[in-house]
This record gives C-alpha cells, sequence and structure tokens, in this order.
C-alpha cells in the first residue's frame, strides 16, 4: 500500500478499523498532554475519538509534513469533541498498519 497516495475514503477506512495497538498518539507533545489532561481524556477515549473521525471533518489532507525530513503526507481534521472544536493531524506509516497522531488539541485556528 502506497500511504502516499491515499484517499480521503482510504484513509478513513483506515483510521476507523485501527485498533488501539495501531494508534499512536504523541504525547510527547506539550499540547496533546496539556490537553488531554485538562479535559480529563484517556488514552482510550483519544483513541475512539480519532476512529469516529469521517469525510466531512477533514480540513486539508493530503499536505506535506512541515518537517520536509519526515516522509509521508499529513491529513488535518477539525471535529467537535470532549467540549472543544479539536484539532487533529494524522499520518499513515508502515503501509497502512499504524496511524500516528501527531496533534489532538483545542482548534487554535477557529
Amino acid at each position: 500500500m502506497d500511504v502516499d497516495s491515499l484517499t480521503i475514503d482510504e484513509i478513513i477506512d483506515i483510521v476507523s478499523h485501527s485498533s488501539d495497538e495501531q494508534i499512536q498518539i504523541l504525547l510527547n507533545r506539550e499540547k496533546n498532554e496539556q490537553f488531554l489532561l485538562y479535559n480529563n481524556i484517556t488514552t482510550a477515549d483519544a483513541k475512539d475519538f480519532i476512529r469516529s473521525l469521517n469525510k466531512s471533518d477533514l480540513d486539508k489532507g493530503p499536505v506535506p509534513d512541515d518537517n520536509p525530513e519526515r516522509k509521508h503526507p499529513v491529513w488535518i481534521f477539525k471535529k467537535n469533541g470532549f467540549g472543544h472544536r479539536c484539532y487533529i493531524k494524522i499520518k499513515i506509516i508502515n503501509k497502512g498498519k499504524v496511524t500516528i497522531v501527531i496533534s489532538l488539541h483545542e482548534d487554535e485556528y477557529s
């Protein structure tokens, strides 16, 4: 599977069928960590939220990663959840077997 040429339908299918082990939330990013802690969101709840993304939540994508040294495009979603408008940035890697959640926090841009 060429993850660089996935369609939005394929992205949604991969994400919605990902197991907990296949979704990796980058908790070492301060905004993500603080958002989850401040709102008492468990990792399990966050992963369920990611699995609930749909086509209408797509804001942008695929777009190049803002770090040119990282390959594979990113997909940006905006979705209401946990009492906030959330900004979600994901990347699909490892031939569609891993979903990296780069960002999951309140949308600062709306």
